[in-house]
Order: C-alpha cells, then structure tokens, then sequence
C-alpha cells in the first residue's frame, strides 16, 4: 500500500523543511525515490533526529559531512520556498521548470543537503551520480545556483568522485556504538564504573601493536564480559573521536592491526 502523499498546503503548514534542529523535517519525506527505492533513514551525531535520504550516495555523503568536525548542522531535502522563486527564476533564465503537465502545479525544487558551517558559511550540496548528470540536469542546478546566489550561499555538486564509500560505511557502522548505554551489560551501569572499563581499554590499546581482535578478546576475558565487549568500547572511542583511526580502510578483520593515528585524553 503506497502511503498518502501530502499536499503542499500541508506541508508548509506543518513546517516542513523550516525548522532548525531536531525540530526540522525534511521536505521528501513523503515522496518516494526512483527505481523503487523507498527512503533511507539514518541517523545523525549532531542532532537527535532520522535523516532521510533517497540514494546511497546521498547517505554516504551525509555521513561524511556528519563526522566532520567544521560543520554545525545539516538539513537533508531542503526545500526551495515559496515554490514560486524558483518558478520566476526559471522564466528569467528561459528554463523549463518542473511542474504537473496536466494541472499545471508547480513542483518544489529540493536540494539534497544544506550544510551550515562553524565559521558562519553555508554551503547547498546536491549529490548526484554522474551517470545521471545530464543535460536537463544541469538546467534545474542554474535555477538553483542563480536562487542561492542571491542570499551569498555556494551551490556545488557532489559526484562519487568525491565520496570515499569505504569512509562512509565505517562511519555509518561505528554510529550504532555512539551511545553504551544501548547494549544492555552497560545498561544498568552507573556512569562511574563504566568509564573504568572504558579507560582500561583505552589503555590496553594505545601503543599496543597486536591484532585488536586479540587485545578486546582478552579484554572480554579478564573482565568476565560477554564476547565482543571490548570490540564494542573500542567502537565508541572511534565514533566518539577519543581514537583516531584510519577510516579509509575496511575496519576489524581478524588478523587486522589497527594503527592509532591520535589519541585524545579520556573526560
């Protein structure tokens, strides 16, 4: 059963794709990808949220753009509004915008990814593959790029020349161990002595050069915890960016040495 499309009405009376924080909602919500692709949701370090998203290339890009340091906040299917800029735009430039061709609607242009920076810049991304660049493409990029222009804001396009898949899909793994209290050995844990086992790992793993499957088994062992207690501490030091690793790479294989880049010190 395919699910009630909302009206446009509706949808800016809800405030769809104009509230910041955990209070925004992106405007595709309600929408369904090409090829029978059905939306994504993922989660977010920034804000407690599900980001939708509508291709793995833009999922992948967000999770890149979510674990760097710079970037303040990210608002997925952000909505040109009114529809009607876009529209005039589109008269101006002499460009075809897209609409209902038999009720004559106007369709709201969306653009994958707004992305607010620390030092005070935002930038509008949109991902595409470049199989799927073309010529009627890069016409409704010019109505978006000559709209942001007006409010300073750089339109740029993101191919996936650009995203390191094997970085994306580490990051969009660690995510699960953001928060220990999840896994139930910790559930019940005071904060206290959870930061105990916390720094015991952190200390059998820096500057030690066995495998890391062999220091968190050991860790397991010596601590009477469940099998991959120690995987999942050093997970959340990863995602946590206490430990820096190299992301680039496939991750945990057993007989993988994981090199500490960096090691923060331990709150």
């Amino acid at each position: 059963m395919s699910r009630k499309i909302k009206s446009y009405e509706q949808m800016l009376k809800e405030g769809y794709g104009q509230k910041r924080g955990e209070e925004y909602k992106p405007w595709g919500t309600f929408r369904f990808a090409s090829k029978g692709q059905t939306g994504r949701p993922s989660r977010g370090l920034h804000f407690n949220r599900e980001y939708l998203f509508f291709s793995r290339i833009e999922q992948r890009a967000f999770h890149l753009f979510d674990f760097q340091d710079d970037i303040l906040e990210i608002r997925e299917q952000f909505p040109i509004l009114p529809r009607e800029q876009s529209f005039l735009i589109a008269n101006e430039l002499d460009i075809w915008h897209p609409q209902n061709k038999e009720t004559g609607e106007i369709y709201v242009r969306t653009i994958d990814m707004i992305v607010d920076y620390n030092n005070g810049n935002t930038v509008a991304y949109q991902v595409k593959k470049k199989e799927d660049i073309n010529a009627r493409t890069e016409e409704k990029f010019q109505i978006e790029r000559a709209y942001f222009k007006r409010f300073g804001v750089e339109h740029l396009i993101i191919t996936e020349e650009q995203v390191d898949e094997i970085k994306a899909d580490n990051i969009e793994d660690l995510k699960q161990n953001w928060n220990l209290h999840e896994y139930q050995i910790f559930s019940t844990m005071e904060e206290e002595e959870m930061l105990h086992f916390i720094a015991e790992l952190y200390m059998r793993v820096i500057d030690n050069k066995s495998k890391l499957c062999d220091i968190t088994n050991q860790f397991d062992l010596d601590l009477n915890f469940p099998c991959g207690t120690g995987l999942t501490i050093f997970r959340h030091l990863v995602i946590r960016k206490v430990l820096e690793i190299d992301l680039s790479t496939s991750l945990f294989s057993a007989d993988k040495v994981v090199k500490i880049l960096s090691a923060k010190d331990l709150k």
